[in-house]
């Protein structure tokens, strides 16, 4: 038996190193690391930085990290921004896993900060990490000439966006663009020697037809006065409007002509039944007229339809939509005159006006830019 133990020592060796490995090696896949490690150790107020949580542990285990929100502190002053999925990766050949998240931190105060040991539940046990981060936070370096203390100004303060459309410049814009267009147009005219003219627009006259069938629809207003004069009124209107209507609607001046020369001047115009017609009541009325002899209510009657349908068959349609006359009419010296005067005063006033909007575009605009 003592020839065996010393025939055989570094078999036994090897046994024992390999029992002693395979219960490290559990022991090692067994054990639970929680580790913290920060981007960087110092910053500047308002920057953000990336605080990484590991745990290794072994495959298959559950780890739950502490959960913060938005605006919770991982100590006083140090703001938690946002929180990554947890990663999760094989290390020792798979034997373990790592799990890690990062904690995005801030600080707007300008200190020394201590940040603890996070604690980490590992199926159901917690396991704080032995690392206590310091991080210094600083403030932004400001340059100042200690020589020239009054040239050190405060911070600027917001500038307006540079295309933001001001109510005030559109206004310049457009006020600019009426005086050139004003300028141009009043040079224009006071340049030219053209005499001014005015247009002048004149009212047809009411046509013969219709003003005749206007006149005899007043004329029955008449017949109450026909028992008192013997109807000369009556007639002196009814032949106005008859020898009127002849004037207007053929030339014939039988307003100023005797019955037997509007008879001959009117032959051409009409046919032989309406001149047949005519002259009985041309001789009627001067025998009232002139004679003083009375006339008959049917008298009156018969001879005011007789110059009725008279009207209505010599009517001329072309005459009876008149189109107003337009001219051009020049205008006066003294008009010419005092016309000109106020072009030269208005050009006065739009370059005055011109010079005024220049110095305020100039004056906003360098107000503006040396806000």
């Amino acid at each position: 038996m003592h020839k065996i133990q010393t025939k055989y020592p570094s078999l036994r060796a090897c046994i024992l190193l390999l029992l002693l490995g395979m219960l490290s090696g559990i022991t090692l896949a067994q054990q639970v690391v929680v580790s913290m490690k920060m981007d960087t150790v110092q910053m500047l107020i308002g920057e953000q930085l990336g605080l990484t949580t590991s745990v290794v542990a072994r495959p298959g285990c559950k780890v739950k990290f502490p959960h913060f929100n938005e605006g919770d502190t991982l100590t006083t002053g140090l703001e938690v921004v946002s929180q990554t999925p947890v990663r999760e990766t094989s290390v020792d050949a798979g034997a373990r896993r790592r799990y890690e998240t990062t904690y995005y931190v801030t600080a707007f105060d300008s200190a020394l900060y201590s940040i603890p040991g996070m604690e980490v539940e590992v199926d159901g046990k917690a396991y704080t990490a032995p690392e206590v981060i310091g991080l210094k936070v600083g403030t932004v370096p400001v340059p100042l000439d200690s020589l020239h203390p009054d040239f050190f100004f405060p911070a600027f303060t917001v500038h307006p966006a540079p295309f933001v459309v001001e109510t005030q410049w559109v206004v310049g814009a457009l006020s600019g663009i009426l005086i050139v267009i004003a300028m141009l147009l009043v040079g224009g005219r006071l340049a030219s020697r053209r005499p001014l003219r005015r247009r002048r627009v004149i009212k047809p006259q009411v046509p013969p037809y219709t003003e005749a069938r206007q006149a005899m629809d007043a004329l029955p207003a008449l017949e109450s006065d026909a028992p008192l004069d013997g109807g000369k009124a009556y007639y002196v209107r009814l032949t106005d409007i008859l020898r009127r209507y002849l004037l207007r609607r053929f030339g014939i001046q039988a307003p100023e002509q005797t019955t037997d020369e509007t008879l001959a001047a009117i032959h051409p115009y009409i046919s032989q039944a309406e001149q047949d017609g005519m002259a009985p009541l041309l001789r009627t009325a001067d025998m009232v007229k002139f004679a003083g002899q009375s006339s008959t209510h049917q008298e009156r009657k018969m001879h005011a339809d007789y110059v009725r349908n008279f009207l209505d068959n010599t009517r001329d349609e072309s005459m009876e939509h008149p189109q107003p006359i337009v001219t051009m009419e020049v205008l006066s010296e003294g008009m010419q005159w005092k016309f000109r005067l106020a072009l030269w005063a208005s050009m006065v006033l739009l370059v005055v006006g011109g010079i005024a909007l220049i110095l305020w575009t100039t004056v906003s605009a360098w107000q503006f830019y040396s806000y």
